[in-house]
């Protein structure tokens, strides 16, 4: 029974090969497999990475350039402050002119108006001596105005009015301080 034992042994001599064999080839598939999820992982990380510092620097730079805006936008709110400062201050120089200061300034502003002699002159009430002093060839009203003067004409009606006045030149006085002032 040498021959069978012979046999038996060649039979797992052969299969112990085999299975060595098949054992080794799991073991090559299994670290290639392996290695091509490591590779794979590796470069997912690595684009996850790389999207995230993109999306970083993105967020970054919104963040800047908002806070840039917010920081803007406070310099131009002082500015426009100051601004609204000064054109306070200048109405309150132009209610307080000398009488002088005024009769200049009503005859400046009516110069060159084709308006009869017959028109109504409306001026505060502490300038009222002074203008009809100046004698500008106007009725002088018994109403009063509260600053600057009117004209009143017939339907027409000229408005001297000083707030009316820095209304309507405001975007030209903006202009002018701002460049004067910054």
């Amino acid at each position: 029974m040498k021959g069978l034992e012979n046999i038996i042994d060649k039979i797992k001599g052969e299969a112990k090969e085999e299975a060595e064999k098949i054992i080794n080839k799991a073991e090559e598939e299994k670290r290639e497999i392996l290695e091509n999820s490591n590779a794979k992982a590796k470069a997912e990380a690595e684009r996850i990475i790389n999207r995230a510092e993109v999306d970083s620097e993105g967020i970054l730079k919104r963040a800047k350039s908002s806070k840039e805006l917010q920081a803007r936008d406070k310099i131009l709110k002082a500015k426009q402050d100051i601004i609204d400062v000064v054109l306070k201050k200048v109405l309150e120089e132009l209610k307080n002119l000398s009488n002088e200061d005024f009769i200049n300034y009503v005859k400046n502003s009516i110069k060159g108006i084709d308006i009869s002699k017959d028109a109504v002159l409306k001026v505060p009430a502490r300038y009222k001596d002074a203008i009809e002093k100046a004698n500008l060839g106007f009725k002088i009203s018994d109403e009063n105005v509260d600053e600057g003067f009117t004209l009143n004409y017939k339907n027409l009606q000229y408005n001297g009015d000083f707030k009316s006045i820095l209304s309507s030149k405001r975007e030209d006085l903006e202009l002018f301080l701002a460049e004067k002032l910054f």
